[in-house]
């Protein structure tokens, strides 16, 4: 009986994570078309794709690294989603990068 539990608790587990990742897949894929779209609406020297896509990299990779799902994980991805959102409607020269990240999550070192 317990170990019919635990298997139970384990597919729980294995479907609540694959719910997250594809939670943080689908923001990812968002978060990159949006940083297409402001190469075509942005100033030649007003916006750093190439900085845009290297931090969403790392946001992605913290957030696939995480054992159990992170919501902190998720709301970064949603705050550099919303950053990137308000790029396009004020222009380029509203986004800073590298976004700013606040506490630990992303694996990031804190100095």
């Amino acid at each position: 009986m317990l170990r019919m539990a635990e298997g139970l608790q384990g597919d729980r587990s294995d479907e609540l994570l694959e719910r997250y990742r594809c939670i943080v897949n689908r923001l990812r894929l968002d978060i990159r078309f949006f940083i297409h779209a402001m190469d075509e609406f942005s100033e030649p020297d007003g916006w750093d794709a190439a900085a845009a896509e290297r931090q969403l990299q790392e946001f992605a990779a913290a957030a696939m690294k995480e054992r159990l799902p992170s919501v902190s994980a998720i709301v970064s991805l949603l705050n550099f989603r919303d950053m990137l959102l308000m790029a396009l409607q004020l222009g380029s020269r509203a986004v800073a990068f590298p976004f700013p990240v606040e506490g630990r999550w992303a694996g990031m070192r804190q100095d």
